[in-house]
Formats: C-alpha cells, sequence, structure tokens
C-alpha cells in the first residue's frame, strides 16, 4: 500500500512540478509571468483506488496545500517568446529552465531538472490572458510514466495501476 501511495504521490507531484516547465515553436498565450493559484488545485481519486489510500491522500493533500499557498507568490513561471520557461523563487538566485512548445491545448516540456531528463506533455483546458489551466486525467498521466519512466511502476508491486487510475484527474490553474 505504501508504495503504491509513494507512486500517487511521485505522480501527482511531477505533474505538479511539470506544470511549470516550458520551450519551443508556438508561445502564444502563454508568454509572461505567472504564479500557481493553488485555490484552484482540483483532484479526483476514482473508484479503483482503495478507501484508506484515499483517506491518506486526502489527508496529505490538505497539509501540502496549506504549506503551498503561504508560499506560492514567492514562485514564479516564466514562459519567454523564445520557447524557455523558467522556474524562479523570490529570494533565490537559482532558477530551472526546460523548453516548451505550446499549440492552444499542449503543453509539451523537454530539458533536464536537477539532471533528471524532462519530457512530457500536459493539457491545456483553459487559456486567456490572465490565466490557464492544465488538466490530466489519471490515464493520461500512466500512459506518460509508462513510456518515460516505467522504473516508477515497479513499487506498484501486484496492485493494478491501470485499475486504480481510472476515473482519477487531477487540475491546476496559473494566473499572472
Amino acid at each position: 500500500m505504501k508504495s503504491v501511495f509513494k507512486l500517487l504521490t511521485v505522480v501527482l507531484i511531477s505533474l505538479l512540478l511539470a506544470s511549470c516547465g516550458g520551450g519551443g515553436s508556438t508561445t502564444t498565450g502563454l508568454v509572461g509571468e505567472w504564479h500557481a493559484d493553488l485555490s484552484s488545485f482540483d483532484l479526483v481519486l476514482g473508484d479503483g483506488v482503495p478507501a484508506p489510500m484515499k483517506g491518506m491522500v486526502e489527508a496529505q493533500k490538505t497539509g501540502l496545500l496549506e504549506q503551498g499557498k503561504a508560499q506560492q507568490e514567492d514562485f514564479t513561471i516564466e514562459f519567454t517568446d523564445a520557447g524557455k520557461m523558467v522556474v524562479s523563487k523570490k529570494g533565490d538566485e537559482k532558477t530551472e529552465e526546460l523548453d516548451y512548445t505550446f499549440d492552444g491545448n499542449k503543453l509539451a516540456l523537454s530539458g533536464e531538472i536537477e539532471g533528471d531528463k524532462v519530457n512530457i506533455s500536459l493539457n491545456v483546458s483553459e487559456v486567456s490572458a490572465d490565466k490557464f489551466t492544465i488538466a490530466m486525467t489519471g490515464e493520461e498521466i500512466l500512459a506518460q510514466i509508462k513510456t518515460q519512466a516505467p522504473e516508477l511502476l515497479a513499487g506498484a508491486g501486484e496492485m493494478d495501476v491501470d485499475a486504480m487510475v481510472t476515473g482519477c484527474s487531477v487540475a491546476i490553474s496559473f494566473t499572472k
């Protein structure tokens, strides 16, 4: 159970971190500085997730979101015209940079963060001059994990991860 919980946690954190990414050809619509709106974070756990695990995820989600809300304005995500995404923290000289492409509904991120390769595609369900929202289903996230980082699934053991992610979804908005 702990292994699957860790896997779900990695998936959710990966989505949140990756949604900060960015380098590529079409950039119109995202160019500028953005901040995560953690009050918009929506996580739905499907029927395949065991009840005890749902409880653990909900309990940890609440605590992590409360911590994050206190710092959300300290983190800036900047998408440039040159197809770069730069994540920075107020008072910290270190930044993280990824390449991105955006075609109006798909945000593709690639590059390296702390030596780990990043190559992910995110669904942008809404984009306006002052807000964009990333929304993914559990199946979409799992398909990318199977392709990009199948070793993360080793901790699931005998559990049917495909069944567990069915009906799951996550969404978060970013504002200027």
